[in-house]
């Protein structure tokens, strides 16, 4: 009897610890769950979050397979779904845009580290800053994550802001920022090609007197109508720029069809065309002065300006103002 209500005490002791047991399953399934539902909910919002974002949102593995799309990416390449899941960047993008992005994805496998640029996309033409970021299981990158914003109005406005930086307001010419910093370009080609230069200074002869007689707003007509007449006796190809109030350039590399002295003279051939018109209440007179320059030849675009300038008081001296 001693022995059975031993056997009945142990039997109970295990069916409690059981009970017990059961008892913290339960509590453990039901806090799994809250963890799933929580994690669901969580997921759902993230989802949320980036499929209201206007960034494009991506992630790929190594070999630049698809693992996710959010849904602005989804609309920009014309896709529904998850039928792009394990197609590789290149079945939607051209031969080399696929290599340039082959090339960032490499860098963040082997650094382990973000990295950001800017590019243009062939689709649409439109610009984005893109950046991409390692995805991490412990210490290994398994993936990376790329965001791309668009940045079109960004690189619209600071073309906009370069060309005002590079350009006069009144007449459409490069001003004399804009024309130093190409000739030194040209200057840079001219070496290479082994060819001379020619810079023209031309000069507006009596603008003072225009304001003074017919206003401000008549003499900026002037000098616009300058602008254009010097814009018809040149090549599209060459750098013409108002540098002064009444001065303007033309820098051109010499070329075997060009005859720089004769430009001179069909300036005047079109500006004695514009004056016969008789269009305006002043008679717009010019004067003009060109200098040769062997570019391997040291020697800065001011000394060539001063003397273009001297180059025209002779012709002044000698010949007379263009009209």
């Amino acid at each position: 009897m001693e022995l059975d209500k031993r056997s009945q005490e142990e039997l109970l002791a295990e069916l409690e610890a059981a009970r017990q047991r059961i008892a913290e399953l339960e509590l453990i399934e039901h806090r799994h769950a809250a963890m799933q539902d929580e994690l669901q909910r969580r997921e759902g919002q993230y989802r949320s979050l980036v499929d209201s974002t206007d960034d494009s949102i991506y992630v790929v593995d190594r070999e630049c397979r698809y693992l996710f799309m959010n849904r602005k990416h989804l609309l920009r390449l014309g896709l529904t779904g998850d039928g792009y899941l394990g197609k590789n960047y290149r079945d939607f993008h051209s031969a080399q845009e696929a290599a340039a992005f082959q090339l960032h994805i490499e860098t963040v496998f082997r650094t382990g580290q973000s990295l950001q640029h800017e590019y243009q996309a062939e689709r649409d033409k439109k610009y984005f800053l893109r950046t991409i970021s390692p995805v991490r299981e412990g210490d290994k990158v398994t993936a990376v994550t790329a965001v791309s914003k668009e940045i079109t109005d960004r690189k619209r406005m600071e073309e906009e802001l370069r060309a005002l930086s590079l350009t006069d307001d009144l007449t459409g010419l490069y001003n004399r920022r804009g024309f130093f910093t190409l000739v030194q370009q040209q200057l840079r080609v001219a070496s290479r090609l082994e060819k001379n230069v020619v810079l023209f200074g031309v000069d507006m002869d009596d603008l003072k007197k225009i304001n003074d007689a017919c206003g401000h707003q008549t003499g900026d007509d002037a000098i616009r109508d300058a602008a254009d007449i010097i814009k018809k006796n040149f090549r599209e190809s060459d750098i013409i720029a108002r540098i002064g109030g009444d001065e303007f350039a033309v820098f051109m590399i010499e070329n075997f069809d060009i005859d720089p002295a004769r430009l001179g003279l069909r300036l005047h051939d079109i500006l004695k065309i514009y004056n016969s018109q008789g269009t305006r209440p002043y008679t717009l007179s010019l004067s003009i002065g060109m200098i040769r320059q062997d570019p391997r030849v040291p020697a800065s675009i001011e000394d060539m300006l001063s003397r273009a300038d001297q180059n025209m008081y002779e012709q002044k001296r000698t010949r007379g103002k263009v009209r």
